[in-house]
């Protein structure tokens, strides 16, 4: 018993012991603290304090520089007052000013994009699905389709045998077309076929997408025997792009993914414009702003989207197409990156020597690029509604027209910027591209000369017999490596100069937007040309007099909106919604509700109805109402009454 008192006597003291020598760790900070001076104190409050400065990221939005006022040609996207659709043509993406921003309505702040899941099948287009004929094939794509193809085949120097090059070439595209919808797998299996794998698949398809486009084929259009072309290759397109935005079947370090992103985007975007797909909006929106992100301080693109300081204008070019394409579908571009291209190529040009350099590299003297870099570059900058500087762009064809496009045979004048920098060969697919396209637009002896040498040499080099007929051979062109379907939607899309675009030379040109300088016509030629032009011209026109809020341009836009139909219409009452409110707009609005059909007249009527009035009201019977219960307060509040 007195061995257990004593044994708990001695167990009691060491817990009391160690109690104590707890107690005693744990004042030896307090200790310490009290024991250091004061400003050893305070330079360690300050140390913590920044750190978590260090750790706090404050966003600032990117200035807006400068606003330049173009148009898009799209109808408007109905979106109720003040916007809240993602991308809209008042707002842009994120809250950012775009290039198309209406006149006099403030930008909102928008939620982030939504990040949704495109691997799906595509439905098929229902009742009242636009096809390509009824939206599309007009304006800027006119000639895309029926009787308009016809008529620009004639028109500009296509004939007979250019359009059964283009056919033929359409077919061996749409019988090469890989089973998930690309091009370039090297899938097929027949004993004479000489396709092989191409390293650069989502490029491949979107050029051979941009070829059916051209030829006016869409997915919207049940009866076309290659609208399931067409789809499988917008499926196949949609499924390569990363939740980011960006195309590419690849990893992200793969070499040349803005080339692939940019040419995915601009077929897409055009998809989009010719059919306003609902599938498509948020994809190529996305697309876009991705481009607009990895624009270079310098205001091109290079390689891949890290920042490097380096634009590669060979690249950018893609990039200034895809903008063209996704304005003319009534998506927004922001307006910081529209104005840094412009600014990129305006300042690149190299007046002395009438071309461009391949790179803009910032502290770098810069050197005349190659022909094909300068056709390219000659195009983006007409693209891109520089105004035309007259000289520069006549010795620029002049140049252009001299070369000869052999095909398959070293270049007859040695000179290795006929070949687009490849020395030795013939005229690449790169340069016969732009060229074509540049010389297009810039028309007359200079496009002659041009055309007669660049159909006559690429239906003579299109295979005519055998699995191959209809396509050209790679080996011996730029298109080496990169596969035949490559090089066959390049020449097809050479082909299809005649109708894929109208020419900015001729009234058409007008008529789309980019040869009319709104800001130099007088309010009377704006009031003619809303009266008496194009529907392209009646919409340009109708946008600059609502911006500079003419005097006679309400009465003038309601009398062109009664005089127009579907997206013209749809355009003149956004217009309108700029001006003030008055009984016979308000009249003419509601009529328009119960007396037009159209999805983008009834959608743009209810917004310029709510912009107007401030009434939150969708319904016909709703906006009657309202006009009755105006017209019986304003009759109650007459004299007399």
């Amino acid at each position: 018993m007195g061995s257990r008192k004593k044994l708990a006597a001695v167990s009691c003291a060491e817990r009391m012991a160690r109690a104590a020598a707890a107690a005693e760790a744990e004042k030896r900070p307090e200790r310490w603290i009290l024991a250091s001076p004061a400003w050893a104190i305070a330079l360690a409050l300050h140390l913590v304090a920044a750190v978590v400065l260090m750790n706090i990221v404050r966003f600032t939005a990117r200035p807006s520089e400068g606003t330049v006022f173009r148009l898009s040609f799209a109808p408007a996207r109905p979106a109720p007052p003040g916007g809240a659709e993602q991308g809209d043509q008042d707002n842009g993406v994120n809250g950012k000013e775009n290039e198309d921003s209406a006149p006099g309505i403030p930008a909102a702040v928008l939620p982030p994009l939504e990040v949704r899941t495109v691997d799906v099948l595509l439905p098929s287009p229902g009742p009242g699905t636009p096809t390509a004929a009824a939206f599309g094939n007009g304006g800027l794509f006119a000639g895309r389709g029926g009787a308009g193809r016809g008529e620009a085949l004639r028109k500009y120097g296509g004939d007979s045998r250019t359009e059964a090059a283009v056919e033929s070439a359409l077919d061996w595209l749409a019988a090469h077309q890989d089973a998930d919808g690309g091009w370039g797998a090297g899938a097929c299996r027949h004993r004479e076929c000489t396709q092989v794998q191409s390293g650069y698949r989502v490029a491949v398809s979107g050029l051979a997408l941009l070829a059916f486009l051209a030829h006016g084929h869409t997915h919207a259009a049940p009866d076309d025997p290659r609208a399931g072309t067409v789809r499988r290759a917008m499926t196949f397109l949609l499924k390569a792009q990363n939740a980011d935005g960006h195309f590419t079947l690849n990893a992200r370090s793969f070499p040349d993914c803005m080339y692939t992103h940019g040419i995915a985007t601009f077929a897409l975007a055009e998809l989009h414009a010719m059919t306003q797909e609902p599938l498509l909006r948020d994809p190529v929106q996305k697309a876009v702003q991705a481009s607009a992100d990895a624009q270079q301080p310098t205001g091109g693109w290079d390689y891949n989207e890290r920042l490097t300081g380096r634009s590669d204008l060979s690249i950018s070019n893609w990039h200034v197409q895809a903008f063209r394409a996704a304005r003319l579908g009534g998506l927004a571009v922001p307006r910081a990156t529209w104005d840094a291209a412009r600014r990129m190529y305006r300042n690149a040009a190299i007046r002395d020597s009438a071309a461009f350099p391949y790179q803009v590299v910032q502290n770098l003297e810069s050197y005349p690029g190659t022909c094909g870099v300068t056709a390219a570059c000659s195009l983006a900058s007409r693209y891109l509604e520089l105004l035309p500087d007259q000289d520069f762009d006549r010795r620029v064809a002049e140049r252009l027209a001299s070369r000869v496009p052999v095909y398959g045979r070293p270049s007859e004048d040695g000179l290795d910027d006929n070949a687009g920098g490849w020395v030795g060969t013939s005229a690449g697919h790169y340069f016969t591209y732009y060229a074509t396209l540049f010389l297009f637009h810039a028309g007359g002896d200079q496009w002659t000369l041009w055309n007669s040498k660049m159909k006559r040499v690429l239906t003579g080099a299109q295979e005519t017999a055998g699995h191959a007929k209809g396509s050209w051979n790679p080996e011996p062109t730029d298109a080496n490596g990169v596969g035949r379907a490559f090089a066959t939607a390049m020449a097809a899309l050479d082909l299809q100069v005649y109708y894929r675009y109208l020419p900015t030379t001729a009234k058409e040109g007008a008529d789309m937007g980019l040869l009319l300088e709104e800001k130099r016509a007088t309010d009377e030629e704006l009031l003619r040309a809303l009266k008496e032009g194009s529907a392209p011209a009646r919409v340009q026109a109708g946008r600059e007099l609502a911006r500079r809020q003419a005097a006679a341009a309400g009465p003038a836009l309601l009398e062109a909106a009664v005089a127009s139909e579907g997206a013209t219409r749809a355009q003149m009452i956004q217009y309108l919604a700029l001006f003030p409110a008055t009984d016979p707009v308000l009249e003419r609005l509601v009529a328009f509700l119960a007396e037009d059909t159209d999805i983008d007249v009834q959608g743009a009527t209810v917004d310029a109805l709510r912009r107007l009035t401030g009434a939150r009201l969708t319904t016909l019977g709703q906006w009657r109402s309202w006009m009755r219960n105006r017209k019986n307060l304003r009759a109650a509040e007459e004299p007399g009454r």
